[in-house]
């Protein structure tokens, strides 16, 4: 079963519960969570357009994993203003490439709900089915949009992918060691090392 890729347009929004009590017979407090308005609308919006990439098949069940990546919109003061070139801007200001984003709402909060939204888009069965989670939060870099881009797919195939990209670690390790004049056989000695200490 192959899994899917999306991107939400617009600004990240992350899980953000309000509670409302109210006071009942012999002095009980009932406490009702909804979500703010802001992650309500994004949250409806990422069902539908889910929903319409999903089309019919049925939902995706197993071990899954998942990846959610939100990108803010660039702030201005990421930007250089000055109008004398060379300027005195810090280098990751000249680059204008996507900085790490540390506000609220945390990257935690984006992935839960964009995780509730693949459940209610009937593309997962259930949020319990996650067992690999992977994710960013970072400013747009110049020129980029804000969005979120969701991925989710079976476990299994990521674990096949992460195996292969340690394998290739590995046998870069052992080429970065040994010199020029200890041939082949010196090679496969040293990469089954590297191999044994590895498990």
């Amino acid at each position: 079963m192959s899994g899917l890729t999306i991107v939400i347009p617009g600004h990240p929004r992350g899980w953000r519960q309000n509670h409302a009590g109210r006071v009942v017979g012999r002095g009980k407090v009932i406490v009702s969570s909804y979500l703010t308005l802001n992650a309500a609308d994004w949250q409806k919006d990422a069902i539908r357009r889910m929903r319409y990439a999903w089309g019919s098949r049925p939902p995706m069940d197993g071990a899954l994993s998942l990846r959610v990546d939100g990108v803010w919109p660039r702030p201005a003061r990421l930007d250089c203003q000055h109008k004398r070139q060379p300027c005195s801007c810090s280098p990751e200001v000249l680059a204008g490439e996507g900085l790490p984003y540390t506000s609220t709402p945390d990257a935690t909060n984006v992935h839960k709900l964009a995780e509730d939204a693949l459940v209610k888009a009937r593309v997962i069965e259930d949020d319990r089915l996650v067992c690999e989670y992977g994710g960013s939060a970072r400013y747009a870099a110049r020129g980029e949009d804000a969005h979120v881009r969701v991925s989710v797919a079976p476990a299994v195939g990521i674990s096949r992918a992460h195996s292969l990209e340690s394998a290739l670690d590995l046998i870069g390790d052992a080429m970065r060691v040994l010199t020029v004049g200890e041939g082949a056989r010196a090679m496969k000695e040293r990469i089954r090392e590297i191999i044994s200490d590895a498990r």
